[in-house]
């Protein structure tokens, strides 16, 4: 008899599958978390260190949901010239293609009739109200049958079965109690089925498994990527007392908060924060992924039957072949990449000497020399992060909030009013320059005026030497009231192809009256006047900053004083007008001001003039037009009144005659319209030509 050890025993009986990760699970050397970097795309670069000897496994434990990531951003690290053999990992096969290998496929949830039609051809008992019955399965089908109410016929389902004596019997599924298969293998693989579909739903965790190979003892390092929450900073802003000079500035102090929502303590562990955004997906590479194939017929010879074929020149056809490395390493290229890659960032630094790095040489440089590249791996500076001086513990499923920034930056207390708010008061506020050397991630700030809370503010990223303005309370003792006018002249009037074009200027201003209320404090005034597209500034105020779509101003109102501040804009617009819209009495105007000149006036009332022509000729049309509408309706009367008098008397002679006099007109009508049109043509002709290039100024 074979001997089967216990762990196989347990296998056999429940349907469990032992793999040998999971044996060796217990005795995988350690590997715990050394150093995090949280980037704010949602991502952490996770760094375990430790030390094997020899050969060795290691079993590293991810959720599900994390697997991804691992398998797409793992990089391994030996130090004492090992290399890895192999990374495996459970395999994730689709629910559905596991359930449908089963001899009974249970992925769809079929009901009765469908689960008993899939079983066609198998041994079964049905139990009913009337007994058992043992039988063949057949399949199923459906009838009409009257219902138990009476009201008609409904659909009952039946199974088909076929008995020991050749007999078919049918059996209604409505009554059907129970059902048991008698064939053991078919109702094992069914309780398989079942398993597999309750191991789906518990299946968190999945283990990762590395085959280390080497020999003696050595340092080694493994770096993924996995999904973390975003790590979020708040601020607070201490304003200086009144004891202090304009020039000490503000003191900022800057937090992190992070979370730790993994199943594993981070026990000291180098915690670095990255200010950058890299690009982050997910793809699924755990799930086997099968490409659909075509079904193609059996070939089978067809009949022969007589065939032309056109005369041509056969054209030689090689094959494509590609180097067996297309797509990827050889074993000898990949071997020194999985020994010697290092990640992107940092080691824990307390591990440097056991690395057997040079002083203030990272591993990842160390590692990109090991590789036989023509480039060298240099800190370009293109992203900014925060690296904690001291190691840091966080519990499983807990958070922290951690100082990242204390320092006096560049900043004063201003009031700043926006018109467009709506509200007469401006908003207190700080500006600030950020001198503290490293940028300022967007988040709260607290606000701290003579040792008081003020106000909470939001701020967007500030770059490193960038300066925001960040409101925090509404500033009630100051009021700021504004009155604007606006002034448009006509500087000049020419005439351009044919086209009068009108050049005027536009001059708006607005003026701002500041009230300070405030009996003690004095104030500095920003105002954001807002910038008109196509127009410049006027005037003296010179604004101290511009925004895409402000001007900022800023003034100085004493306590209990006030102040005004006067912004103009201006602008010139150009305006093009047909000759004959010209207004005589405007242009007059504007020729006694010196704004056109009097041949501009003399070709607008020529133009004038030669329309007045073209005008007065359609009038005469059209006048001679209506008139021949009329001669046609009364000689429609006419004609209708000789049909009711006598052939003979003074009364038809008379409406002859009539009618003979309109039949003369008529044709001196159409006479007169036809010269009439071509007099119009005439003077359109003239219009046009006078107007055709004609440039006056």
């Amino acid at each position: 008899m074979t001997h089967i050890n216990h762990a196989s025993a347990i296998a056999l009986v429940t349907g469990l599958a032992v793999s040998l990760p999971a044996v060796l699970a217990a005795n995988a050397t350690d590997l715990p978390v050394r150093a995090i970097t949280l980037h704010r795309s949602g991502v952490a670069s996770v760094e375990r260190l430790g030390t094997v000897t020899g050969d060795d496994t290691v079993t590293l434990t991810f959720g599900t949901d994390q697997i991804n990531d691992v398998l797409k951003s793992m990089v391994f690290v030996d130090t004492g010239g090992g290399t890895i053999g192999r990374v495996g990992y459970g395999s994730r096969e689709p629910i559905n293609r596991r359930l449908a290998s089963f001899g009974l496929d249970i992925g769809d949830n079929p009901n009765i009739a469908d689960i008993i039609n899939r079983l066609r051809g198998e041994q079964v008992r049905l139990e009913t109200p009337e007994g058992t019955t043992e039988g063949t399965i057949l399949g199923v089908e459906h009838r009409k049958e009257a219902s138990d109410s009476g009201d008609g016929l409904v659909d009952i389902w039946h199974a088909k079965l076929v008995t020991s004596f050749g007999m078919i019997r049918m059996v209604r599924l409505d009554d059907l109690r129970g059902m048991e298969l008698l064939d053991e293998n078919l109702a094992e693989e069914l309780a398989a089925a079942l398993a597999t579909l309750a191991s789906g739903r518990n299946d968190r965790t999945a283990d990762v498994t590395l085959d280390l190979r080497g020999s003696g003892s050595r340092d080694v390092s493994v770096s993924y990527v996995q999904e973390a929450p975003v790590w979020k900073t708040s601020y607070r802003i201490v304003l200086p007392d009144e004891q202090s000079t304009s020039d000490d500035g503000v003191y900022v102090q800057g937090w992190a908060i992070v979370e730790n929502t993994t199943d594993e303590d981070w026990t000291d562990v180098r915690l670095s924060l990255a200010a950058g955004r890299p690009v982050g997906f997910t793809m699924d590479l755990a799930e086997p992924l099968f490409s659909p194939r075509r079904k193609l017929p059996v070939p089978v010879m067809a009949g022969v039957s007589p065939r032309r074929y056109a005369s041509g020149e056969a054209a030689e056809v090689r094959p494509v072949l590609y180097p067996a490395s297309r797509g990827g390493l050889d074993e000898a290229a990949a071997a020194p990449l999985m020994r010697s890659f290092a990640p992107s960032d940092g080691f824990a630094r307390d591990k440097q000497k056991s690395l057997g790095l040079r002083s203030g040489q990272s591993l990842s440089i160390a590692a990109a020399e090991a590789l036989e590249v023509g480039a060298e791996a240099n800190d370009t500076g293109r992203t900014f992060r925060f690296d904690l001086r001291d190691s840091i513990t966080v519990e499983r499923q807990a958070s922290a909030m951690l100082p990242i920034l204390g320092s006096t930056i560049e900043g004063r207390s201003v009031s700043v009013y926006t018109p467009s708010a709506g509200v007469p008061n401006p908003m207190r506020a700080v500006s600030i320059e950020n001198t503290s050397g490293s940028p300022l991630m967007a988040g709260p700030v607290a606000v701290y005026d003579g040792g008081a809370y003020a106000g909470d503010a939001p701020m967007d990223y500030v770059a490193a030497g960038e300066s925001r303005i960040l409101g925090y309370a509404v500033d009630l003792d100051v009021s700021v009231t504004s009155d604007a006018t606006v002034d448009r002249q006509v500087q000049s009037v020419k005439i351009v192809d044919g086209m009068m074009v009108r050049t005027a200027k536009e001059h708006r201003e607005t003026t701002y009256t500041i009230a300070n209320n405030d009996e003690k404090e004095s104030r500095t005034v920003l105002i954001e006047h807002r910038r008109l597209g196509g127009w410049t500034l006027a005037g003296d105020a010179e604004p101290i900053e511009t925004t895409p779509r402000e001007y900022r101003f800023e003034v100085e109102v004493d306590a209990d004083g006030s102040a005004t501040l006067t912004t103009a804009q201006r602008r010139t617009t150009r305006q093009t007008i047909a000759m004959l819209d010209g207004n005589l009495g405007e242009l007059a105007v504007l020729v006694r001001g010196g704004q056109a000149s009097q041949a501009v006036l003399d070709a607008v009332r020529e133009a004038g003039r030669l329309n007045a022509a073209i005008t007065d000729t359609r009038n005469q049309i059209s006048a001679l037009e209506n008139e021949e509408r009329d001669i046609f309706r009364d000689q429609e009367r006419i004609r209708q009144n000789l049909g009711r008098v006598q052939s003979s008397g003074d009364l038809r002679a008379r409406y002859l005659r009539t009618l003979d006099e309109q039949e003369t007109r008529l044709v001196a009508i159409r006479d007169s319209i036809e010269a009439s049109n071509a007099t119009l043509d005439k003077n359109a002709l003239a219009l046009r030509s006078y107007l055709r290039d004609l440039d006056v100024e």
